[in-house]
């Protein structure tokens, strides 16, 4: 009575080394995505606050509370949004928004030019389920 076997050659051997190799190093830089370091933008956020509320060339605050001119003057600012970012010390892009004590976003503008926020108009905004742009204008609901 003979018996069937199956012969492992080195051809097959190697085959199979190299795929789980493959697989190895596919899981190494997929896994590394999953938790983005997020310090560099939180350092960002920080400058940008501090230069807000303290710098005199563009800070929004005065006596403690939003000043409505310095405000009006950087949404004009955020026409030319590369110079703002690059008077705030920034690289990465960023969105503002002013929220009231709820937690409710509030537009900011003049009453015919309101902005949902000061920054990218390539951020997204989320609000009660709809998406706007950051720096786009809006008419006041």
């Amino acid at each position: 009575m003979r018996t069937k076997a199956q012969v492992w050659s080195m051809d097959l051997i190697i085959a199979v080394v190299i795929f789980l190799l493959a697989i190895g190093v596919f899981y190494f830089f997929t896994e590394g995505k999953v938790e983005e370091d997020t310090s560099r933008l939180q350092i960002e956020s920080q400058i940008i606050a501090n230069r807000l509320t303290g710098d005199e060339n563009i800070s929004i605050v005065k006596d403690g509370a939003i000043d409505d001119e310095k405000l009006q003057t950087l949404i004009l600012k955020n026409d030319e949004y590369d110079k703002l970012k690059e008077e705030l010390g920034v690289h990465d892009d960023f969105c503002m928004v002013l929220r009231d004590q709820n937690g409710s976003i509030i537009l900011i503008g003049n009453g015919t030019d309101n902005r949902v926020g000061i920054g990218s108009p390539h951020i997204k905004v989320n609000i009660s389920g709809v998406t706007y742009n950051c720096s786009e204008s809006y008419p006041k609901p």
